[in-house]
């Protein structure tokens, strides 16, 4: 169930974040998404490696399904010409990827040997600090929302420094806010409402962006 709720609420996140980037945009204008090159590089793997499937399960409100890709700014995300549905593209293209490397992952429809598989590894975490402060905008982006979903709690202080750092980028500052949000703790729900309540009477752009990702968590 964490895993799906992360999921989501990534979706959000990232539907959020793009508003921001494309603030400067026209109102109701057509946004195409295009299907990402899948790698090339290949994994060598023990011969006979069992194979997985992957299933993945919608779990946004109606609410959510409306907004998701949209968010504050309306616009007509479409895929193929058609409204954009992101949870079955992001599944494709979730299972695509390791398909694309050589491993025997395919999708599921949650029946049968189906399994569900999240990769939590801690040993990960002191790489993701570094890879947070990457020169690529998105490579930062997928590093500080990771340590979020590893429920990295002793990078608490690091992730709070980072949103407090009006240096930085909004969309920065924004994943580093998801990924306390992530933890669920006492500690990072107390961050949230502290936060809400300094935004509470902004009514700018980035305040209203950064009230709809703390209203995720609380």
């Amino acid at each position: 169930m964490g895993y799906f709720s992360n999921l989501s609420r990534i979706a959000t996140t990232v539907a959020v974040v793009a508003s921001a980037a494309l603030s400067g945009c026209a109102i109701n204008m057509k946004v195409p998404v295009k299907d990402p090159a899948p790698s090339m590089a290949r994994f060598k793997q023990p011969a006979g490696a069992a194979a997985v499937g992957l299933a993945f399960k919608d779990e946004r409100s109606a609410e959510n399904k409306a907004n998701v890709v949209s968010g504050l700014i309306p616009m007509h995300v479409v895929y193929e010409d058609k409204p954009f549905d992101p949870v079955p593209w992001l599944a494709r293209h979730t299972v695509k990827e390791p398909a694309a490397r050589g491993l025997p992952v395919t999708l599921g429809d949650g029946r049968g040997v189906t399994t569900t598989v999240q990769v939590s590894n801690p040993r990960a975490i002191p790489e993701l600090v570094k890879l947070s402060t990457h020169a690529n905008e998105y490579v930062r982006l997928a590093a500080l929302s990771s340590l979020g979903i590893l429920k990295a709690t002793d990078q608490f202080d690091f992730l709070a420094r980072a949103y407090e750092n009006t240096g930085l980028m909004w969309q920065d500052r924004a994943m580093a806010l998801k990924a306390i949000g992530d933890f669920g703790t006492p500690q990072s729900r107390e961050y949230l409402l502290k936060q809400r309540a300094q935004l509470e009477s902004r009514k700018d752009k980035d305040a209203t962006w950064t009230k709809e990702i703390i209203a995720l968590y609380l």
